[in-house]
């Protein structure tokens, strides 16, 4: 472990703790998308070789070697990562999608009644893993 500056462009809002390892968890839509031979970018690291994809059902596993030396980032898909034996905090997610279905509602038209065009599901919950940084964080904090 070593420590980073949380954001790279605003140094004020101090440092964080950076694990590395050589287990990593990517994000499934992410990983699901790389293919063997393939250099990506792990944001704040650098660039790895994919050597072997392995797919099931759910899951994908990838296995790679390290680049140190190469600095090439321009061609490569970028990636976060979290480290799979650092201590990992579990957040919710909340998500929210627009209220109304149709882009204008006139209240004045008899043919369009506000049931039928407000959505009954608008708020979504996702349970998800996130470096421990997180637990640090103010609300309202902009970057």
């Amino acid at each position: 472990m070593f420590t980073i500056p949380v954001y790279d462009k605003n140094l004020k809002l101090g440092e964080k703790a950076q694990y590395k390892s050589n287990s990593l968890y990517l994000e499934y839509e992410d990983a699901s998308n790389i293919n063997e031979g393939e250099k990506i970018t792990l944001m704040k690291w650098g660039n790895v070789m994919i050597n072997k994809v392995t797919k099931t059902e759910n899951s994908v596993s990838l296995e790679g070697e390290f680049l140190k030396d190469d600095n090439d980032f321009k061609s490569t898909k970028k990636l976060c990562w979290l480290d799979s034996k650092s201590p990992l905090t579990e957040v919710t997610l909340v998500e929210f999608d627009n209220i109304l279905k149709a882009k204008k509602y006139d209240s004045d038209d008899p043919k369009i009644k506000l049931e039928d065009v407000v959505n009954k599901e608008t708020k979504f919950t996702t349970t998800s893993l996130t470096e421990p940084h997180v637990k640090t964080l103010n609300t309202g904090i902009s970057i």
